[in-house]
């Protein structure tokens, strides 16, 4: 690691590191046309943030990063973050996509009733396209969804989608590369799941 962003790195972490905050967040390193991990750090990170690096010229880039991983402990920790106008274009997503390393598809929420809080076994980054909604948190609190959101779900985060009046195009992202419908099957519901019919 170079000796000055390591500086600069351990000045960003001492000012916004959360001693709650349980998730890993990596972190990049940018040397002119090069950009390599600089480390994992478990702060969350403004959307860009360009930290000097020193006398040398070299920058950190201290952006939220698309891979996150819920704590090592108890798999139920983990929360749902809604990042609420995170994108503008399909463009902007497939560069967050790039930039995270996940598997991408896409899913088509139809009309349907709203779940039951469950969670999932597996970390999802999922793009709100087209179409608006709501997602229940851990506490079940409605959350309004719309196009621009940015939704991280890491495994173990209690969630729900909620009732679909008309369609929802989602493009949803896995850090591993699974079947979609292995990823996104529901762990413990907290009720019956409704019929779709």
């Amino acid at each position: 690691m170079y000796g000055s962003a390591q500086v600069a790195l351990e000045e960003f972490n001492r000012e916004n590191t959360d001693a709650n905050e349980s998730r890993y967040h990596e972190i990049a390193l940018e040397a002119g046309d090069q950009s390599e991990p600089l480390a994992i750090a478990p702060q969350l990170f403004p959307p860009e943030r360009r930290v000097r690096a020193g006398a040398d010229g070299r920058s950190v880039n201290l952006r939220r990063a698309s891979a996150i991983q819920p704590h090592k402990g108890n798999l139920n920790m983990s929360k749902m973050v809604i990042e609420k106008g995170y994108f503008k274009t399909k463009a902007d997503v497939m560069e967050d996509i790039r930039d995270s390393g996940y598997w991408p598809t896409t899913f088509i929420s139809n009309k349907s009733p709203e779940l039951p809080v469950h969670f999932h076994n597996h970390d999802i980054i999922g793009y709100v396209m087209e179409g608006e909604t709501y997602l229940l948190d851990e506490d079940e609190k409605k959350i309004p969804i719309g196009p621009g959101d940015r939704l991280v779900i890491p495994k173990g985060a209690w969630h729900a989608e909620g009732e679909v009046s008309e369609r929802v195009v989602y493009i949803v992202t896995l850090r591993d590369a699974i079947p979609l419908l292995e990823g996104i099957m529901p762990q413990e519901p907290r009720g019956p799941f409704p019929s779709f019919d």
